[in-house]
Order: structure tokens, then sequence, then C-alpha cells
């Protein structure tokens, strides 16, 4: 998953006190409360675009990805171990959340959340995440 550097400060952002390490394999489930999120990739700890050198950070989603797209995840976890130091959930903004934007006379356009994850409970490739209460708010930069 490419990341620009307003993103990827972002999700830095959200790190949990300590580490909350995790390790994305193909068929492994994900949820939050009680619904299924989905890896969409890694935010890898490297280059301009990261302050937190090494710290590799696994992004989820609640939408779920088309099937070319989990083929495409599944090339790149086969490709090497993923173990990554923390957890994020990549969403759209709520109503409420876009509303406080608005009153801030922020961008209200291409807004997108990071939420910080906790991995509460692992069990056979099966993980429940909480989250940890800390949020980021960014534009989504595309190119």
């Amino acid at each position: 998953m490419g990341l620009r550097t307003p993103q990827r400060r972002a999700f830095e952002e959200l790190r949990p006190k300590g580490d909350d390490p995790i390790y994305i394999c193909p068929g492994h489930l994900y949820f939050l409360d009680g619904k299924e999120v989905f890896f969409i990739g890694v935010s890898e700890g490297i280059g301009t675009c990261a302050d937190l050198k090494g710290v590799n950070i696994a992004v989820f989603t609640t939408h779920k990805p088309s099937e070319e797209q989990r083929q495409e995840y599944a090339v790149l976890l086969r490709s090497q171990l993923r173990i990554c130091q923390f957890s994020v959930l990549r969403r759209e903004p709520t109503d409420d959340e876009l509303q406080r934007i608005k009153e801030s006379e922020g961008p209200n356009t291409l807004i997108l959340v990071g939420e910080g994850l906790l991995v509460v409970n692992n069990r056979s490739g099966v993980f429940n995440f909480v989250r940890n209460s800390k949020k980021s708010v960014y534009v989504n930069i595309v190119t």
C-alpha cells in the first residue's frame, strides 16, 4: 500500500504506548465490534514519509476488497512474512466528524480518518480488535 507523507504521519500518531505486534498472513480473519474488517496493506517504516523508521503499520478497512485486490494482497503477503508493530483502521468520517471539520473551517472533501486498533484476542488466525481511542483526520491525497 503506497502512502503519501500526510497519511503515514496521520497513522503514526495512532501508535499505542507500547507496540501491539500482529502477524499478517493470508487466510487470517480480523474483527472489530463483531464485524469483519479487511487487511488492505502495510505502511512500511522506510523512506522520507516515515518518521518512525522500521515501524510497519497494518492497515485495515471496513470495505470488503474486490477479489482482484484480495489476490494482490495474498501475493504480497506470500512474498514475505509481515510483522507489524501496530494496526490502524482507515475509514470515511462519520457525519458528526464531518460537521466538526466543517465548523473548524477545515477541508470537507477527500477526508479520511485513521483509528488506532489494539488486538484483544488472537485465536488460530482470528484476531479481534478494539479501538485504542486515538483518531487522526487527514486529507486523502490521490495522484
